[in-house]
């Protein structure tokens, strides 16, 4: 769960809306990124509650974009970007939650005399191995891409069974005979 609570040192010339973008360094099997309001401008409380693959880092790019409607004449700009590494958090010993401010490192585009503050609440909850949920599969040897032949032949009384994960992955092949 993720609060951008407040930013400080903001450039004197801003003048427009800020938001911040929250995504991941790398591609992620379940999260793809948000975009979050700042509660001390927005005056209202806006949580990101989501679950992420527990590897990488997290980005928080505060943008700005224009108070006019004209989006086209001027862009939205990146002001800076702060990142905060999964394996950190993922440390043993380390606290489940953390509330502090991150210097951004400034966009190449702005240059100011003091790094642009994000206040950042963040919680989580460890990741925890799910159980594996395995398939018994029993095949013909004529027509299993599992059949593999130990001896040169085959008896009638023979069957093969493949093993598999969730996602239809080969674990173990098991040859079972009717004695």
């Amino acid at each position: 769960m993720v609060e951008i609570v407040e930013v400080r040192d903001l450039p004197a010339e801003h003048n427009g809306g800020l938001s911040v973008i929250l995504s991941k360094k790398q591609p992620d099997l379940y999260f793809n990124g948000r975009r979050m309001s700042i509660l001390s401008k927005a005056g209202k409380k806006d949580v990101a509650v989501f679950r992420c693959e527990p590897t990488g880092e997290l980005i928080f790019k505060l943008v700005s974009y224009p108070s006019s409607v004209s989006h086209i004449a001027r862009p939205e700009k990146i002001l800076g970007t702060a990142l905060i590494s999964l394996h950190d958090l993922m440390k043993t010993g380390s606290p489940l939650s953390i509330e502090k401010w991150f210097a951004l490192v400034p966009n190449s585009g702005i240059v100011g005399s003091k790094p642009v503050n994000l206040w950042i609440a963040l919680s989580f909850t460890p990741p925890v191995q799910a159980p594996s949920l395995l398939h018994m599969v029993q095949t013909r040897p004529s027509t299993t891409s599992c059949f593999f032949p130990l001896s040169g032949s085959f008896q009638q009384d023979e069957t093969w069974t493949c093993v598999v994960d969730e996602g239809g992955n080969r674990i173990i092949n098991l040859q079972m005979r009717c004695l």
